[in-house]
């Protein structure tokens, strides 16, 4: 940010959003109801080092390579939840965090449900619970793309490899959620009742026989 390309206003907004994203990286770790919830330093400190290193210094940083870093930011709990989980490796877990990312725009679509301005009190507890179910979906989908797999067969997996069992397992599903998406993306109309219908695409149940 120390470029004289960027503005104070582009800086503004890049620390304003770091500052969320590492508010909720740490919210999420409480309401995970995680042992290590008084240990954040221990938690966080080793993690985010890891995460972080993108090869570039900070002072050396232009507008995309901090976009990059806070996308990273922004997957901390499904990371975290990944390595507590799954035993991965942050590497590895950076990679199914992006994959899945890249496949559903998940982020994307809860930035757009967090962005909503809700009239009363009883669609801001709706959009409460949207954004609840939306983390719980994803971390469901990151439980599935890894499930049955050995942490060491992991690290070469092409993107459509990591997708396959989930594709496999829920075509149907996956791609009405797809499709509601597409709906969303062409036509730009972000709502509650639209977001609830995407989601309730990816309540999966059993496999596909």
């Amino acid at each position: 940010l120390m470029m004289p390309s960027v503005t104070e206003q582009e800086k503004y907004e890049v620390l304003i959003e770091m500052e969320e994203s590492l508010l909720r990286a740490v919210q999420g770790l409480l309401q995970s109801g995680a042992k290590l919830k008084f240990k954040l330093v221990e938690v966080f400190q080793p993690l985010f080092t890891e995460m972080l290193d993108l090869g570039t210094p900070v002072e050396q940083m232009d507008l995309n390579a901090f976009a990059n870093l806070i996308l990273r930011l922004k997957s901390a709990n499904d990371v975290l939840h990944l390595q507590q989980r799954h035993g991965l490796e942050v590497t590895t877990a950076c990679t199914a965090a992006g994959i899945l990312e890249a496949e559903f725009g998940l982020e994307q679509l809860r930035e757009q449900l967090d962005r909503l301005s809700v009239a009363n009190e009883w669609e801001l507890r709706h959009q409460e619970l949207l954004l609840q179910s939306l983390d719980l979906r994803k971390r469901q989908l990151l439980d599935r793309m890894v499930a049955g797999r050995k942490p060491e067969s992991l690290c070469d997996l092409t993107l459509e490899a990591w997708i396959e069992p989930l594709r496999t397992a829920h075509p149907t599903a996956l791609q009405a959620y797809q499709q509601t998406l597409e709906q969303i993306r062409t036509s730009g109309l972000v709502n509650l009742t639209v977001v609830s219908v995407a989601l309730s695409h990816l309540e999966l149940g059993a496999p596909t026989p």
